[in-house]
């Protein structure tokens, strides 16, 4: 794969005027990106995630409340449309290639040029890769509160 950088290849991602945000918390790996008017709403937003989903895995309210808080988020941004869907597609492929090496289990940052996913990924998985994160940023609307 000739040397593409990710900024090159938008998928068609507008800047549509909404405010991305980076929410992670304080341990190593890829955060997840959040369009709300704040940074402390896309934190909200991300710990009513991780608390409704912990709690529909069996785990009660308060047992998931709590891991949550101990993750320390915090977050970063605001980013526009076009640059969140840069950095979202960074992390996922660069933890895409870490899956595929098998022994490492986190990437420290994203990608930024596509060359850097070969040989690990074929063409094929970056495509797919890229066209799922882009309609994740062409279908989604911002959160009010």
């Amino acid at each position: 794969m000739a040397r593409r950088p990710l900024t090159a290849d938008l998928r068609g991602v507008k800047d549509d005027g909404r405010r991305w945000w980076a929410v992670a918390g304080n341990t190593y790996g890829a955060p997840w990106f959040y369009p709300a008017p704040s940074g402390r709403q896309a934190v909200a937003q991300h710990r009513r995630e991780c608390i409704d989903a912990d709690v529909s895995q069996g785990y009660s309210r308060a047992e998931s409340t709590a891991a949550v808080r101990a993750r320390d988020l915090t977050y970063q941004g605001p980013y526009t449309t076009r640059e969140a869907f840069v950095l979202d597609a960074g992390w996922t492929l660069a933890n895409a290639v870490c899956d595929a090496y098998r022994n490492i289990t986190t990437a420290l940052g994203p990608i930024s040029d596509l060359a850097d996913c070969e040989p690990m990924l074929t063409a094929d998985r970056v495509e797919r890769t890229l066209d799922q994160i882009a309609r994740n940023y062409q279908d989604t609307v911002e959160v009010a509160s």
